[in-house]
């Protein structure tokens, strides 16, 4: 069995470890990228990419490319809205364009790149910085000792296995990862909210349903179909996910995943267009689940080593697609759990307080009103000024307060007159004790 040695050795070859390949090289440190598939993705999946993310991407100078591979595959800077079917009614804008508010924060905005269009800029970036890339090569054991760890490697395509040395295995092969699972680190968190969540790609043309509206992502929620939409740059092929579908009695199905024939995928996409007689093309469907879970721990130290350097790092949590709980929630799909009904009790604790104070100092302003007898008239801040050059503080305002003679106040004048009146005019008819007249310095 041959045997090579590297500094890193990172298990998959999507986007976490394609990334992490480049931000070593930018660093210097050289790695071997290992992928059981034979290249790139060919699914779109996630196409959201933060501004976080492209922030980092702009430290490898790779923010421009990114840039232009999104816009060979969207028109950027679109709309997030919730409708009952595409052609139909709209219930909500939560978006109008994606990088609303967030232009002057960053030279970075969001942008939506699938990662079919991602994945093969940052493998030209991480072979520029010095990292080598292996498709159809499974890692099938690792051991770890008090120097390093030793993975052993079986090619997919046939051949004999091989052994790779390395400092440090970083474990970015997926949700599933059997790196991980070999390391004995689970996951922690709800577990999966749904496995019967279908992805159906389809070829139509939605111009007509679309018009001129930029719109990035779709939700769709009808009276039997709940999920999202998300259309190629010429509208001529998208993918519809569905999470949930209703009974004819009104209760929610379990069991979308059972039936992913065409025609029902093609009632699907119908329905979620809000036209029955669209033709509809359909090219692949892929069931998968959602869930909220996370590693215990991202690293897994040898017998005997020190500090961090002999771990293997798990790649990242698994999060569902509908951008946290509350979307699940709002579909149905997820329950509270105690830290959340904690939270909300917190929030309408604190809301009642707010109320109250709120209620407070209306009270406490219409007594001052009717003491006064109009708007504006109580002289609190003007008792405040004079006893500061008075040097007596808040007890000479007391006392002033409380003095023998009231303070004329002036009639109301407009806020210039009032302030040469005040700066300019003496002030006379109250003195504090020992009969010292103030006046305004």
């Amino acid at each position: 069995m041959t045997r090579a040695e590297v500094p890193v050795l990172i298990v998959g070859g999507s986007l976490v470890g394609l990334s992490t390949a480049a931000f070593l090289g930018h660093h210097g440190v050289t790695s071997l990228v290992l992928e059981r598939h034979r290249g790139t993705a060919i699914h779109p999946r996630a196409a959201l990419v933060s501004q976080r993310t492209i922030e980092t991407y702009r430290a490898l100078g790779l923010q421009d490319e990114v840039e232009e591979a999104a816009a060979r595959e969207f028109v950027q800077n679109g709309a997030i809205v919730s409708v009952e079917s595409l052609g139909g009614k709209e219930l909500d804008w939560y978006f109008r364009f994606i990088n609303e508010g967030v232009e002057a924060i960053s030279p970075s905005p969001r942008v939506f790149v699938t990662q079919i269009g991602l994945e093969p800029v940052l493998l030209r970036a991480a072979e520029r910085l010095g990292s080598t890339i292996e498709y159809a090569a499974e890692v099938v054991s690792t051991e770890q000792d008090a120097d390093g760890v030793t993975a052993v490697v079986r090619p997919r395509d046939g051949g004999a296995e091989r052994s790779v040395r390395a400092r440090y295995v970083v474990a970015a092969d997926g949700a599933h990862s059997p790196v991980r699972t070999r390391l004995g680190i689970g996951q922690l968190g709800h577990g999966s909210f749904s496995d019967s969540i279908i992805t159906i790609y389809f070829k139509a043309d939605v111009n007509k349903l679309v018009g001129e509206r930029n719109l990035s992502v779709i939700y769709v929620f009808g009276r039997r179909l709940q999920g999202f939409f998300r259309f190629s740059i010429d509208l001529q092929a998208g993918f519809l996910v569905v999470n949930s579908t209703s009974e004819p009695d009104g209760s929610r199905s379990v069991s979308i995943g059972e039936d992913m024939s065409e025609p029902t995928c093609v009632r699907y996409v119908r329905e979620a267009l809000g036209d029955p007689d669209i033709d509809v093309e359909i090219e692949n469907v892929q069931r998968w689940s959602a869930s909220a879970d996370r590693p215990p721990r991202l690293s897994r130290a040898a017998p005997g080593g020190r500090g961090r350097r002999d771990e293997a790092i798990d790649a990242r949590p698994l999060r569902p697609r509908l951008r946290g709980r509350r979307g699940l929630e709002r579909r149905g799909v997820a329950r509270r759990g105690p830290r959340r009904r904690r939270r909300e009790r917190h929030r309408r604790r604190d809301l009642s307080r707010r109320r109250r104070a709120h209620g407070r100092r209306r009270r406490r302003r219409g007594a001052l009103r009717h003491r006064h007898g109009r708007r504006g008239a109580h002289p609190a801040g003007w008792f405040r000024r004079l006893a500061h050059e008075c040097g007596r503080g808040r007890r000479a305002s007391t006392r002033a307060r409380r003095g023998a003679r009231p303070l004329r106040v002036p009639a109301r004048r407009p806020q210039a007159a009032r302030r040469a009146h005040n700066r300019d005019t003496p002030f006379e008819g109250l003195s504090l004790e020992g009969g010292r007249p103030i006046t305004w310095a």
